[in-house]
């Protein structure tokens, strides 16, 4: 295999429903508003997710996840790593967020359980 098609992953991926895992993100810096939005997949160390606003990549946001089917949430704060830059795509935008850090560990602790129970994604 290339050494560009290897999977560089650090973190397995858990494929998660579209539209049933909220998320609030707001960027750290500046006078951003928080958004609302939903993920698509999620590791230990980073998350995908599409919200109506674009962050920057580089961005350093903090984010609030909704955990399907159960009550709890996880905080974390990250980086955008990447933005969808789909010409002509305006609203919503998709865009990954790096793991810097987790609010608590509590927080890393009801991820890796929730991940537990999460089906793996494909390389």
């Amino acid at each position: 295999m290339a050494e560009h098609q290897r999977n560089r992953r650090m973190f397995d991926r858990f494929g998660l429903v579209a539209g049933y895992t909220t998320v609030e993100v707001r960027a750290t810096a500046g006078m951003h508003a928080s958004q609302s939005g939903h993920a698509y997949d999620i590791s230990e160390g980073g998350i995908r997710l599409e919200l109506d606003a674009a962050l920057e990549a580089g961005d350093t946001v903090d984010v609030l996840v909704g955990l399907p089917g159960h009550a709890e949430q996880v905080s974390v704060a990250g980086h955008v790593a990447w933005v969808d830059e789909e010409e002509g795509h305006l609203s919503p935008r998709r865009m990954a967020v790096q793991f810097d850090a987790f609010g608590t560990p509590d927080d890393h602790r009801r991820l890796c359980a929730f991940l537990g129970r999460s089906m793996r994604l494909a390389a």
